[in-house]
C-alpha cells in the first residue's frame, strides 16, 4: 500500500513459478484505508499509536471513537494511555468483536 494505492502479484504461488506474474492495482479510499488501519494495528501487542494516526487521518483517535473506546475499556477489552490503544490480554482474545465495535463507528461518526 502506498499512496492510497494497493499492489498486489498473483495469488497462485504455481503461477508465479510459472512466470505468469499478474500486477494488480487497487485505489483504496480514506474509509477503508481507516478500517484496515485500526485493523492492522489492533492486532499488533503495541496497538494503535494515537500520534501517528492522528497525523494520518486528521482526527482525533478517542475523541471520534469515544463511545465504543469507553465501552470496550470498561469491558477490560482495550487499554488506553495517552500514547496508545491496545487490546488487553482479554481483548486478543475476543480481538474480531474488539475491532467491529470500533470500525462500525466509522461511518457513524463525522469524517469532516
Amino acid at each position: 500500500y502506498l499512496n492510497g494505492v494497493r499492489t498486489t502479484n498473483t495469488r497462485s504461488l504455481n503461477k508465479f513459478l510459472n512466470g505468469e506474474i499478474t500486477h494488480i492495482e487497487e485505489v483504496i479510499g480514506n474509509k477503508e484505508y481507516e478500517f484496515e488501519y485500526i485493523m492492522l494495528r489492533l492486532r499488533l501487542e503495541e496497538g494503535i499509536d494515537l500520534d501517528e494516526y492522528n497525523s494520518i487521518f486528521k482526527e482525533n483517535f478517542i475523541e471520534k471513537f469515544q463511545e465504543p473506546i469507553n465501552k470496550l475499556v470498561s469491558e477490560k477489552l482495550l487499554l488506553v494511555d495517552e500514547k496508545r490503544v491496545k487490546a488487553s490480554y482479554e481483548g486478543f482474545m475476543l480481538l474480531n468483536k474488539v475491532i467491529l465495535e470500533i470500525v462500525d463507528n466509522i461511518d457513524k461518526v463525522s469524517n469532516a
